[in-house]
């Protein structure tokens, strides 16, 4: 069976068509799986707390646990992801608005330290930077940037994944706003 000349751009459309509709339904499919796996992993989120990382300011190593008398924010972000930094700048807006005395801890993923500082000096954001490329590969994090929320003494309180905008991020200024 021969296709006449006169169908084969609209069948290849067609089917250029269903490919991308079935590319993007199994490709948000798994994110979503992903993200799901990732929660059910963590569980309670305790062993993330306990977590050593190293701080790009003066090279000592910080858990998120040394902060336990207060709000914990940990971010898995980049300098190479436009929503990571979007995010930064949310939550450095969120803190100063709420005025709350929380602890956010940048967790720079496969970065430069380079890119890294400069961008904190641009912004004039101060947050506690780490690297974190060693526990986001092993936690298997699913996406950048991706937020954990813990409550004072450690009690984990949600967790994001992605940055599309301020609404995304609500329960963090809701909880810091109480």
């Amino acid at each position: 069976m021969r296709l006449d000349q006169k169908y084969f751009i609209p069948f290849m459309l067609g089917v250029a068509i269903i490919c991308i509709i079935m590319i993007t339904f199994f490709n948000l499919r798994f994110m979503g799986s992903q993200q799901q796996k990732f929660v059910e992993r963590i569980g309670d989120g305790s062993e993330i707390y306990a977590l050593q990382f190293t701080s790009y300011e003066t090279g000592q190593s910080l858990s998120p646990s040394d902060f336990s008398d207060m709000p914990v924010v940990l971010l898995f972000w980049a300098t190479w992801s436009g929503r990571s930094l979007d995010a930064i700048n949310y939550l450095s807006r969120v803190r100063a608005e709420t005025g709350t005395d929380v602890m956010v801890i940048a967790i720079a993923v496969k970065d430069n330290r380079e890119f890294i500082e400069e961008f904190f000096e641009l912004e004039n954001i101060r947050f506690e930077v780490v690297d974190g490329t060693e526990h986001y590969n092993e936690i298997r994090i699913p996406g950048l940037p991706s937020l954990l929320l813990y409550e004072p003494g450690g009690r984990l309180h949600g967790v994001k994944f992605g940055f599309s905008g301020t609404e995304d991020y609500a329960f963090v200024r809701n909880y810091l706003s109480k």
